[in-house]
């Protein structure tokens, strides 16, 4: 009682279990023992063993074990995944690049944000926090970085851009399962500075607007600076071919 009262005061787990043999080892040995008649009879390779366990019932069991399955948290952990370019994780950026690899029509506000609003996304109202507006305007910001050249490969090399000002229009609720898109229209893409409204659809629902204002940087100073040529003549571009848009709505709002 007293070992679990201590491993349990520093945030671990604890199993009572009956008997001499712990239930952890028994069962990893009969995983073993299982896996090792599947290669012997020549059903599967140490490799897709391997594999069905990272991609398939590893996380099964880690998010729920085997009687309660809980999708929120299998959900959770894919995304955890994703950020370490891991796993199960790694299989779904691969799938994310492939998608984002399409022609783009400079014409027209760019498609920078498609996906469904998780459960965990939402706050005590039922609709979608606050807070993960700016992440979905965020994660668009990111992909109009890529749009321009400024990916992963760009950053290490020293460049960047930091977000100096937001300002975001919630105009409609968002509910978990909503399919949403975000389309960005360029501003400004001159110098050092960017300035991009980023808008937010649920089909034709017009859900909230953002401005942002951004500065490139170099990271090795942590000051302003002046884009690569290839960064700056692509922003330009793209900033020319957006002024023949219609001005969005809300360009250049205040509070109130």
């Amino acid at each position: 009682a007293r070992a679990k009262e201590v491993l349990q005061g520093i945030g671990m787990a604890t199993v009572e279990q009956q008997g001499e043999e712990r239930v952890s080892v028994a069962l990893q040995n009969a995983l073993q023992a299982e896996a090792d008649r599947l290669v012997a009879e020549g059903m599967a390779n140490p490799s897709d063993i391997s594999d069905v366990l990272r991609y398939g019932l590893g996380l099964r069991w880690a998010a729920s074990g085997l009687h309660a399955p809980q999708d929120a948290v299998l959900v959770a952990m894919l995304r955890a995944l994703k950020a370490q370019d891991a796993g199960a994780g790694a299989v779904l950026n691969r799938f994310d690049a492939a998608q984002a690899e399409t022609v783009l029509d400079i014409k027209q506000p760019l498609p920078t944000v498609t996906r469904t609003v998780p459960l965990d996304w939402t706050d005590y109202n039922g609709h979608m926090n606050e807070a993960r507006y700016l992440q979905a305007f965020g994660d668009a910001t990111d992909r109009f970085m890529e749009i321009i050249g400024c990916d992963a490969d760009y950053i290490a090399s020293g460049g960047s851009y930091f977000t100096v000002e937001t300002h975001i229009r919630h105009l409609d609720e968002v509910h978990a399962g909503a399919r949403i898109r975000v389309e960005t229209q360029c501003l400004l893409g001159e110098g050092k500075k960017m300035q991009l409204f980023h808008r937010m659809f649920e089909g034709d629902r017009l859900l909230a607007t953002g401005e942002h204002m951004l500065i490139h940087v170099s990271l090795g100073t942590r000051r302003a600076s002046v884009p690569a040529d290839h960064i700056a003549a692509r922003l330009e571009q793209i900033a020319e071919s957006h002024k023949e848009l219609p001005l969005p709505d809300g360009v250049g709002r205040a509070v109130g």
